[in-house]
């Protein structure tokens, strides 16, 4: 406001100064001449000053505003200067403010580069990492943070060194100095850290790639593969010298070598030759990465199809995938390879017939010329175990469904013959759903029972199955074929459900004259809605003269409590059934009946007693996991599965072990009847024995002596029960803590000696010395524990008390000198009378 009124008197001013303009003459009188004169002159003037006024205000204001506004630049270094100072605020809220904004601002942040470093040193995390981020995205100009992000590459966290990187790859070349001296620094972390940042200077990328080709050469492995990933990211620049990654003894530097070169548009001569010698490579990981990198590198597609055919042959199923996935997309060649792969199927390998056989699938519709071979190779039966050969039929028919609509004619045919393959064949059309659907509802009306039976099945294993289906299927239950029937029945329970009309259905067939259809009715009726009818049907089942009809029965009645009490008393006479499978699935069912069985008490510790020694191994470990479901205690049972601990079978005394800790002092068991799988060879079986002692021996000192010598186990897992195991028993195993704390040492025995030894809570005389070499110990924790566990001994382990002083007056750390401080009182402090 005081410029504007300068400039008003200003223009005053000057208004007066200036001539005045012509009047007409008016006749009057000479003093109202005057005064009139006078008045029209003052106006003249101030109208004068007024319009000159408001003339240079019109162009001086407008100038004087801007002047007073700070330009766009002025502004954001004023608000980095601003989110400096707040960095250095002690509310933690505002320093995450300040550095998430700066983070944002790119080069406008430069002001505040000074701050952004000193919190370099900031201990909270996010603080750091935006820091960090913000000096990055300043670039070349924040050089002076180089020096300090370098430091960085020491720190403990992986997070942290690798952001430090990231922020010194953004500094250009004037970081190459620095980086050149950490790369060849004696610190394995400040080498690793400058590698990394090499990696990110695109900018720099031709000194970058040849500091980074002299780590290529580095006796440490990690370092050659960091250097090669680096380089790698670095582009065409970085290329050239990948050839020297080709060449390394170390597979993972080979590896990382081809899948940089594979992201490159071409490859020179030189290098297509380095890799394709390195698709024969011994680690299968290196030759799959060059047949990737080759697929996208190579331009003549015979040459890369002979490649890819002898990887499909290769054992290794990744290179084998790798080698399927880019024949597929080998234009001009699928026919060629379609031939090729065909051949295979036949291969005495099982690996290379699969593995042609998911190339086969990958092809699609392109492959619909090897249906038929797909199909014979389904029907083989090679050398190999059942699981094995199910494994290899399930690719088949994989490859089958992905080649599609183009292969039902053929599946069609095939479903008229009825082999081992027939669930393969329904599978397989199932897979193809849509478009088999039509073609399958009209096989049910073929001449040839095989091809109706085939077609009833492939419907049924579709999901969801066609509703145009459902009329066709319920006249297959009048067909005269009874796999057409019980097809057709499998069918119709998934399209069915749970109505009553098909319900009634079930129960009429279930008492059907043929078993196939009895036992095919009963398994439907176990999938549909329970009625008084079908428990009524499932207790009559269980005196069938089949044994899958049977079987299906007792499966069914085990399926909940309700069912097995409504037919517990014949569940009971299958105890002495011919069929393994039938006394399981009666004693499963048996297990499920945990009220109303007084009446029938002596009944159930017989048939479970007799069970328990069945020469089935699997009846017998149904019958130990009714005992614990069952929570039975009477003697003849303990002492059938006491008996079990004789036997050898793994699995039985996996289930035996846990069924006796249920019941716990109930089982009389002692450590001496426990002694043979306290020493198995097996560690599940050791484990499972220790947790049984400590439910079942009665005397604490012999069960802890044996868990103290348990601690001594070569099998991680089985120490780690035993240190959870006395942790349980509390301060009375203070006897355990010199091992436990031995353990500490161990990064498999850590967690699980630390929870004991927290449990414990204290330590006696005997464990003063190896508490005292812990002090010494460079693992914090470890020096944690001897301190905190030195406090507890007390006066008895006053011997510690010089090298506790000694730390104490060591130690930098307020925190450790109060830990310190406070085991010297513990220890000084005498024994209360």
């Amino acid at each position: 406001m005081s410029e504007l009124k300068l400039l008003g008197v200003s223009v005053f001013r000057a208004a007066r100064s200036l001539p005045l303009p012509n009047q007409v003459t008016v006749a009057m009188g000479p003093s109202t001449a005057r005064g009139a004169f006078g008045t029209v002159v003052r106006r003249s003037l101030n109208a004068t000053a007024a319009t000159l006024m408001l003339f240079l205000i019109s162009i001086v204001i407008p100038k004087a505003v801007i002047a007073q506004e700070p330009t766009a630049t002025e502004a954001k270094s004023g608000n980095a200067q601003k989110l400096a100072e707040s960095l250095g605020d002690v509310d933690l809220n505002k320093r995450r403010d300040a550095a998430y904004q700066l983070a944002t601002m790119g080069k406008d942040a430069l002001p505040a580069l000074d701050a952004l470093i000193a919190q370099l040193d900031d201990r909270d995390e996010q603080v750091w990492m935006q820091a960090v981020t913000a000096i990055g995205k300043i670039g070349p100009q924040a050089e002076k943070a180089i020096e300090p992000l370098c430091q960085v590459f020491s720190d403990r966290s992986v997070q942290k060194r690798y952001r430090a990187a990231w922020a010194v790859g953004q500094m250009g070349p004037a970081a190459i100095p620095m980086l050149r001296e950490r790369i060849t620094d004696s610190s394995t972390s400040q080498r690793a850290g400058a590698i990394e940042a090499l990696g990110w200077m695109s900018d720099s990328a031709k000194p970058a790639s040849e500091l980074l080709t002299s780590m290529l050469k580095d006796d440490r492995v990690t370092i050659r593969r960091m250097a090669v990933n680096s380089l790698g990211k670095l582009g065409s620049e970085g290329y050239p010298s990948l050839a020297l990654a080709l060449l390394d003894d170390d597979s993972q530097v080979k590896t990382n070598g081809i899948r940089a070169l594979g992201r490159a548009d071409t490859l020179t001569t030189p290098l297509l030759d380095s890799i394709t010698r390195l698709a024969k490579d011994e680690d299968p990981g290196v030759r799959a990465s060059a047949l990737i990198a080759l697929g996208h590198g190579m331009s003549d597609a015979d040459r890369l199809l002979a490649l890819l055919l002898q990887g499909i042959q290769d054992p290794s199923p990744n290179v084998q995938g790798a080698a399927a996935h880019l024949l597929q997309d080998l234009e001009g060649e699928t026919e060629v390879a379609r031939s090729a792969l065909t051949e295979m199927l036949i291969n005495e390998q099982r690996t290379t017939r699969m593995a042609a056989a998911r190339a086969l699938g990958a092809l699609g519709e392109n492959a619909a010329d090897s249906t038929d071979e797909l199909i014979t190779a389904l029907r083989s039966k090679n050398s190999e175990d059942d699981a094995n050969q199910s494994t290899e039929q399930d690719v088949i028919v994989k490859a089958l469904t992905r080649i599609g609509g183009p292969a039902v004619p053929a599946l069609l045919r095939a479903s008229s013959i009825s082999d081992a393959a027939s669930d393969h064949i329904a599978a397989a059309l199932a897979g193809i759903a849509s478009k088999a659907t039509a073609p399958l509802i009209d096989a049910l009306q073929a001449e040839s029972e095989q091809t109706r039976a085939g077609a009833a099945n492939a419907l049924g294993a579709m999901n969801p199955i066609p509703e145009a289906a459902n009329e066709p299927l319920l006249q297959c239950l009048g067909d005269s074929s009874i796999p057409v029937r019980t097809a057709a029945i499998k069918a119709l329970s998934s399209l069915k459900g749970n109505s009553q009309e098909w319900v009634s259905k079930l129960e009429t067939l279930a008492i059907d004259p043929h078993p196939a259809i009895r036992h095919a009715a009963v398994s439907a009726l176990d999938r549909a809605v329970e009625t008084d009818a079908s428990l009524k049907i499932y207790a009559s089942r269980l005196l069938d003269a089949d044994d899958t009809v049977r079987l299906a029965a007792a499966v069914a009645l085990g399926r909940s409590e309700t069912r097995a009490n409504s037919a517990l008393k014949d569940l009971l006479t299958l105890r002495d059934d011919q069929n393994a499978g039938v006394r399981k699935a009666a004693i499963d069912a048996i297990a499920k009946t945990k009220t109303k069985t007084e009446n029938l008490s002596d009944d159930i510790v017989t048939t479970v007693t007799q069970l328990l020694s069945d020469p089935d191994a699997s009846v017998r470990i149904a019958a130990i996991k009714a005992v614990g479901n069952m929570k039975l205690t009477a003697v003849p049972i303990v002492n059938a599965l006491t008996a079990s601990l004789d036997g050898t079978e793994e699995n039985v005394l996996l289930a035996a072990l846990p069924s006796l800790s249920s019941m716990g002092a109930k089982s009389e068991i002692s450590a001496d009847e426990l002694a043979k799988v306290l020493k198995d060879q097996r560690s599940a079986v050791r484990s499972a024995a220790l947790k049984c002692l400590t439910s079942v021996e009665s005397n604490r000192e012999t069960m802890m002596s044996i868990l103290i010598s348990a601690l001594d186990d070569t099998d991680w897992t089985v120490r780690g029960v035993a240190a959870t195991a006395l942790g349980e028993i509390g301060a009375d195993a203070k006897g355990a803590v010199p091992k436990l704390f031995k353990m500490l040492a161990s990064e498999d025995d850590t967690d699980a000696a630390r929870g004991a030894l927290r449990a414990i809570d204290g330590a006696g005389p005997e464990a003063v010395p190896i508490l005292i070499e812990g002090l010494k110990s460079t693992d914090r924790r470890r020096q944690f524990y001897a301190i905190f566990l030195l406090g507890k001994v007390g006066p008895e382990a006053s011997a510690a008390l010089p090298v506790l002083e000694q730390l104490r007056e060591d130690s930098d750390s307020v925190r450790a000198k109060d830990a310190f401080t406070r085991a010297i009182k513990q220890i000084e402090t005498k024994t209360e009378e």
